[in-house]
This record gives C-alpha cells, sequence and structure tokens, in this order.
C-alpha cells in the first residue's frame, strides 16, 4: 500500500476554516490594527479630606467647594497634616500629607488626569475655645493686652472679651489671637473670652493699676484744718468743713469760692466743726437741700444750704451722743414743717460708738447703738454688732444699706451690716503700719474717712502716711491711689466718682478734686 498524505475530505476543509476563525490564525488577507486610545479622566474631586494624626482621626465634612472641620480643643492649628484622597490620575496643590496653617481657611486645587482643575475652601474650628497666655499680666485703664488661644473668630465682632464683667474693646483678631484694651476701672480679675455660646477663662488674672486721672487743686489756704467734704449732686458745689476756723467753704464749678462761718443756736461760732454732710429731702426748693453738721463739743446741726442759714438742731450732746465727727442721713417722710426727717448715723468719737436715730416730726426715737460705749477696742473678723468694738471712729459712709466706718485708732476699717447684725473688719489689724496687697496685709495709719463708688471701689485717706488708698474687694486688694499729702482727712465723692479730698495738716492745706481710672 502506498504511503502518502491524504487530502483533506470537503467537510475536514470547512471543520478547520472554522476553527481557524475561532482562534483568529486564519490569514485574512489584510493588515492588523491596533485599539484607539481610552479618553483621560475630568474626575477633579476631593473624594476624603482628614487629619489622621489626630487622635481620634478627625474626617472633614465635603460640600461642594466647601471642605469644614471641627477639632478638639488646644489643638494647634498652625501645623495640621491633611490626608487628602484624591481619583486616579488627578493631583492636589498643596500635597496631601503636607503641613499647613488652618488658623484661617486654606485654598486646595485638584488638577484631573486631563488637566482640568477644581479649587476647594478648607476651614478648620476649634470644638471649644480656650485661652493660652496673655501679656502684659499687668498695667492700667487703657493697657493693650494680647490674649493668645484657640477658638476665637476671625472676625471682632463675634468675639466678647470681659474682665470683672466690663468689656474690653477689641481691636484685632484672629483665629488664635485676640488683642483688647483694659477699661477703666476694671480690677484684677480673669479674663474672659465669649465667641457666640463658648466661653473660655483665663487660669490667671490680670493685675489692674489704679491711677489717677486729674489731680486739680480748687482751694488752697494756709492755717485751715479741712476735716469733712460734702459735694451738691445736682450741681456739683463742693462744700468743705474747716474745723479751726468753725467755718465752711464753698467751691462753685466755675471757680467762686466763699468762706461762710457757721454759728450755734447760740449765736456762737462752732468750737470744733468736724463732719458735713448734704441731706436732700426731695421736698423741692428752698427747704430741698441741707447741710447736716457735727459740732464735736455740742452736737447736730441742720442748716439751709442754699444760704448755710441756721434752720434746727438735730441731735444735742449726751451719755449716748457724746462727741459726734460724722454724720450719714436717708431722708424719710419729710414735709415742710419737718424736712429734716429721716435715718441718722452718727459717728461719736467720744464713746467709740456709732448711734442710729430715727427723726420724725421733730422727735427722736429708736436709738441703737454699735459698739460698747467707752470701752475701746479691735475685734478682727465678722462679730455681732453687740460684740463690735471701735476705738476712737471718725469717718462714716452709707452706701448699699452697709456703713463703712473709719475706725482711726483701731487704724482699720469696718462695715457694719444692720440687717445681718453683724460688724466685719474690711482691712486693718488695730496696728498703724503702711502696706498694700491683700486685705490681711494691708496696714494704715489714722484712717480718717472713707467713701465707696458705684462699683464697689472703697477709698479711704490714709492720714498718718499722707496716701489716698483704694481698695477693690473682689481681688480684695488694696493699693495707694496717690501718696505725700499733708495729713489727708476730708473725703467725698460724687455720682461720677470723683473724689474730693481735704488736707488738715501744719501749714497750706487744699482741698483736691481728683478722678480715678
Amino acid at each position: 500500500m502506498n504511503s502518502f498524505l491524504k487530502l483533506p475530505t470537503i467537510s475536514q476543509t470547512v471543520l478547520l476554516l472554522i476553527v481557524g476563525l475561532l482562534l483568529g490564525t486564519l490569514p485574512t488577507g489584510c493588515k492588523k490594527t491596533t485599539d484607539p486610545a481610552l479618553p483621560k479622566s475630568s474626575d477633579n474631586s476631593i473624594t476624603a479630606f482628614a487629619f489622621n494624626g489626630l487622635s481620634p482621626a478627625i474626617n472633614a465634612t465635603i460640600s461642594g467647594n466647601t471642605i469644614s472641620a471641627t477639632v478638639p480643643v488646644g489643638t494647634n492649628l498652625t501645623a495640621l497634616v491633611p490626608t487628602i484622597v484624591l481619583p486616579a490620575g488627578a493631583s492636589v496643590s498643596p500635597a496631601s500629607g503636607v503641613a499647613q496653617n488652618f488658623s484661617s481657611p486654606v485654598t486646595y486645587t485638584v488638577k484631573a488626569e486631563d488637566g482640568t482643575i477644581q479649587t476647594y475652601t478648607v476651614s478648620v474650628s476649634i470644638q471649644g475655645i480656650s485661652i493660652v497666655s496673655f501679656a502684659p499680666t499687668s498695667g492700667g485703664a487703657g493697657t493693650t493686652v494680647v490674649i493668645n488661644g484657640a477658638g476665637f473668630s476671625n472676625v471682632s465682632t463675634d468675639n466678647k472679651v470681659t474682665i470683672n464683667g466690663l468689656n474690653a474693646p477689641i481691636t484685632a483678631s484672629r483665629a488664635d489671637q485676640i488683642t483688647v484694651q483694659i477699661p477703666e476701672r476694671a480690677g484684677s480679675g480673669n479674663l474672659v473670652v465669649a465667641v457666640g455660646g463658648k466661653q473660655a477663662t483665663s487660669a490667671s488674672a490680670f493685675s489692674y493699676q489704679y491711677q489717677v486721672g486729674t489731680n486739680t487743686t480748687l482751694y488752697s489756704a494756709s492755717g485751715r484744718a479741712f476735716q469733712s467734704t460734702a459735694v451738691d449732686p445736682d450741681d456739683g458745689t463742693v462744700y468743705a468743713s474747716d474745723r479751726t476756723n468753725s467755718a465752711v467753704i464753698t467751691i462753685k464749678t466755675n471757680g467762686t469760692t466763699s468762706v461762710v462761718t457757721l454759728n450755734d443756736p447760740s449765736g456762737v461760732k462752732h468750737a470744733s466743726l468736724t463732719g458735713i454732710n448734704i441731706l436732700k429731702t426731695g421736698l423741692g426748693g428752698s427747704t430741698d437741700k441741707y447741710l447736716i453738721v457735727t459740732n464735736e463739743a455740742k452736737g447736730i446741726y441742720a442748716y439751709t444750704l442754699s444760704t448755710l442759714a441756721y434752720w434746727t438742731p438735730v441731735q444735742a450732746n449726751d451719755a449716748i451722743y457724746n462727741a459726734p465727727t460724722s454724720v450719714a442721713v436717708v431722708s424719710q417722710s419729710a414735709s415742710a414743717s419737718f424736712p429734716t426727717n429721716g435715718i441718722y448715723y452718727m459717728a461719736c468719737f467720744g464713746n467709740s460708738t456709732i448711734v442710729r436715730t430715727n427723726r420724725s416730726n421733730g422727735m427722736v426715737s429708736g436709738a441703737s447703738t454699735v459698739g460698747a460705749a467707752g470701752s475701746r477696742g479691735f475685734n478682727a473678723g465678722q462679730v455681732s454688732s453687740t460684740n463690735a468694738r471701735f476705738n476712737g471712729v471718725v469717718g462714716i459712709f452709707l452706701k448699699n444699706n452697709l456703713l463703712y466706718v473709719a475706725d482711726e485708732g483701731n487704724h482699720a476699717v469696718r462695715v457694719i451690716d444692720y440687717n445681718a447684725g453683724t460688724v466685719n473688719t474690711l482691712f486693718g489689724n488695730g496696728t498703724a503700719g503702711n502696706a498694700d496687697g491683700n486685705a490681711s496685709a494691708v496696714r494704715l495709719n489714722l484712717p480718717a474717712n472713707v467713701v465707696v463708688d458705684n462699683s464697689g471701689l472703697v477709698y479711704v485717706t490714709d492720714r498718718g502716711n499722707g496716701k489716698i488708698r483704694v481698695f477693690d474687694p473682689r481681688s480684695q486688694t488694696s493699693q495707694t491711689l496717690i501718696s505725700g499729702l499733708n495729713a489727708p482727712y476730708g473725703l467725698s465723692i460724687d455720682n461720677s466718682g470723683a473724689l474730693y479730698v481735704g488736707e488738715w495738716g501744719a501749714g497750706t492745706n487744699r482741698i483736691l478734686k481728683l478722678t480715678v481710672k
């Protein structure tokens, strides 16, 4: 049998053609072409933005072209490192993983694979707010203070800064820093920053330094002893008692001055004119105001303020009302016939007591005494009114139902709360000295008069040290407001907080007007 290749049958040929077509191996007689290139992506979006370096990690919220994130209090916004997720082939500037300062919004630009770009604004806020530090830590009114922290607003009006409840004007702000000015009479206290409903308080207090704003000599003369001063609340006329010459000096706001010698009911001039105060009756006309005068040797008298003409005796000296040196009075049920009705508080130097009485229709009743008559002494801290002891009380001042007492012989300032029936020592410890600072450390030397302003600041004439001191009850500290005076004695205050000081030393003495800031 001859061996040779057999030719395929027709059916085999068809089968080979079909397999060749399926396997793509059958020659077609034409050249094979490549597929066209795929289009490049135009996706330029940020799909995720996070701060993975924080604990816990913070994922930002993406809304359109705005990205926002809230981080915990204390986070350093100036060096946050973001992790940014992009589509394949896209790039972003600034790059992912590179630290940025997010104290202000940061703009990111995303470039797609096809070159198209899109920008995003990223804003980071603090979950709360915090105060890290502030400088300087002390100063007076108008001091510029820079507060460093986090969570503040870049818009100044969105922030509020206070000290002791007083607004500190903001001059500049950003997310991590606010610049303010300290307001007048702010006092020492912590700084408080509020942004929206969030609030932060400084860990330490700003130390406020009180200063004399203006110092004006209203009157000056030799040989006069200005033991007490008073100011008309309506027209600003200043009155000063001259103990040595039994006279009252009046000083108008236009600078006009006059000297009036006051006589007692028998027509004899007062031998020891000590305290004066103004009683406003509310009746109007010539009977609206009276000058209430204490004569240490005889008692207390009233003079019509407009003319300084004698009107009526208020209280004569006796075993209870012994050597009055000052008086505070509250008008009550005044009438045309009895305009000097009221509640009277009298400092009785001779007995070292404070006596309160009610004068009604020419009659005096309801006398109550704080301090044991004739039993001079000192008991610090809070004691009952019945147990309190004083030593030569001089000046008194009534404010908000509290009576402030210059306890001269004890070198202290005391406070009587009649409603509570207590006496507290505000500062001073019964011995003479010369020191400011915390209440327990304050030392005075013969304090003569005391007044309190509307913010609660307490001023005292420290006669033996030639100073005016100011005590801030908020910080419980005392400062020297002015020194080098010639035995300051008289002291009063007007509605604006200006002080009127009378000197009672050897030689030339003055009546001063001081403004405080």
